[in-house]
């Protein structure tokens, strides 16, 4: 089994090309084998490469180490004339989300760790597994959730719980049935949640 084979699907056109390791770091430098790239604004494929740049993305750790990948991203001439975009730099949807540095996978695992366990504890919860993250990142990715479709339930729970304990409360509304958070209201007043 290859490298390639551990860190991307069989279908991907993701390639390690290199591996560098410095005390508790590995770089993957990482390039894309395709020889053509879509545009994502008019969907047509062009294999009229511009130039290319690299991007320092942050991945899930490997045996104790930090893992960043040096991912090698090729701008593409579009090569429809009615495209707004003369130029588009490729994709890596299900990898590597546009302007993002970290990747899609740690992204998930933190936003995971953020729901169970909050800033603070997550951040410590992380540096264990040498993952460097503040509490405020792990806040901002619950923060940048969609929120789900509206609940309606046959059960449901009110209790106050505390943005900073003896100054300011706020009200959690609970399905019992599902036993999941419906809503965090603001105060505890009556009025907030009779609306």
């Amino acid at each position: 089994m290859s490298l390639d084979d551990l860190l991307f699907e069989s279908q991907d056109s993701l390639k390690v090309a290199t591996v560098e390791q410095d005390s508790d770091l590995v770089v993957l430098f990482v390039a894309c084998q395709l020889k053509h790239a879509t545009c994502p604004y008019c969907s047509i494929s062009s294999n009229s490469i511009h130039s290319s740049y690299s991007r320092t993305i942050k991945d899930l750790p490997a045996f104790g180490n930090k893992v960043f990948i040096s991912l090698k991203v090729r701008k593409f001439y579009c090569r429809n004339a009615d495209c707004e975009k003369l130029l588009f730099a490729e994709r890596f949807d299900g990898h590597f989300a546009p302007y993002k540095r970290m990747s899609d996978r740690l992204q998930n695992k933190l936003l995971k760790i953020a729901l169970l366990t909050g800033g603070n504890a997550g951040e410590k919860l992380c540096r264990t597994l040498s993952i460097p993250i503040s509490s405020s990142t792990l806040i901002r990715l619950i923060h940048k959730q969609e929120p789900d479709v509206p609940i309606t339930s046959e059960a449901i729970g009110i209790d106050d719980w505390a943005f900073k304990k003896g100054i300011n409360y706020g009200t959690a509304i609970i399905d019992l049935n599902q036993r999941k958070i419906i809503d965090l209201l603001p105060d505890r007043e009556s009025q907030t949640v009779e609306n």
